[in-house]
């Protein structure tokens, strides 16, 4: 049943304006072209292609104000693609190669430059890049990622469901119960309410470290990863009574300390007191951690 809706929502996201329905391919003749599931920024100098998945809960214009990379991204030769497509922490094989086969037809009809594309996004964003980008290169997919970059993304499932559930348990604060309680019945859609196990995650999720398994994104050992996280075990504590092993830095850096000579273009770039909200707020998860200038050298590398 899940399938069928997820699968009855992305055709429903994907068939309103499908590049595909309008001809084989045309030259943009603006720098920005919106639509209601994506938007791109065109590049005139046509040296890369970056492609930003949203949190979440969040849309294209949530990343826009977040995360203000498009004028500097123009200047140096990148298109940027912002997609609309969120409420995700995993992909299952249908979203994974309906998500492949429209990159393909935005790359197609708009003519991007396809000789360095980049995948990345924030949180949920964070995941669905991640596991994209491993689909891509398995597949051999017409058009291959070089670069995939995750900013504070949830990527270990199983520590992110024992971390919901003791939340609960401490009902320490309204905000802190609401969100465990979104991601436990999100995560018992995924996996199933009564496969609580690490193996049971191991299939969805990007990683599980508990049992270190990383098959879902082996692919990527061939290509440039990079993680984002800010590692601020006070703020957990003081605002949802989190301890650092609950949180996605921890995650990132056992994954790091697991993986990094498996991955050997893989970087945890970690960060302190950058995590600021468009609103001004204080949160180290966040847009803000990523330095826009160095990510874009990064890609152009």
């Amino acid at each position: 049943m899940r399938n069928f809706l997820l699968l009855t929502f992305i055709l429903a996201l994907f068939s309103c304006s499908s590049p595909s329905e309008k001809s084989e391919s045309i030259p943009l003749k603006s720098n920005v072209i919106t639509t209601d599931e994506f938007e791109i920024h065109y590049a005139q100098k046509q040296a890369a292609t970056l492609f930003l998945f949203p949190c979440f809960s969040c849309d294209l214009n949530q990343t826009k104000k977040e995360f203000k990379i498009l004028d500097s991204a123009y200047t140096k030769g990148i298109s940027v693609v912002l997609l609309n497509f969120n409420f995700r922490l995993s992909l299952d094989s249908t979203e994974k190669r309906m998500l492949g086969d429209f990159l393909n037809e935005i790359m197609d009809y708009y003519q991007l430059p396809s000789q360095n594309i980049t995948i990345g996004g924030y949180s949920g964003g964070g995941n669905v890049s991640i596991l994209l980008a491993d689909y891509l290169i398995s597949q051999n997919n017409k058009y291959q990622p070089n670069a995939v970059f995750a900013v504070d993304p949830p990527i270990d499932l199983w520590n992110i469901y024992r971390s919901s559930k003791l939340n609960i348990e401490r009902n320490f604060s309204e905000p802190s119960v609401a969100e465990s309680n979104l991601l436990i019945g999100l995560l018992d859609s995924i996996v199933g309410e009564k496969n609580h196990f690490p193996d049971s995650f191991a299939i969805h999720s990007p990683i599980v470290n508990e049992i270190q398994n990383y098959d879902n994104i082996a692919h990527l050992k061939s290509i440039k990863v990079r993680l984002y996280t800010e590692p601020d075990s006070i703020w957990w504590k003081e605002n949802r009574q989190a301890d650092f092993n609950q949180t996605n830095s921890y995650a990132l850096q056992q994954f790091f300390k697991n993986q990094q000579t498996t991955f050997k273009q893989l970087e945890l770039i970690e960060t302190q007191n950058k995590g600021i909200r468009g609103d001004g707020a204080r949160h180290p998860h966040s847009w803000s951690i990523v330095d826009q200038e160095e990510l874009i050298e990064w890609i152009l590398k």
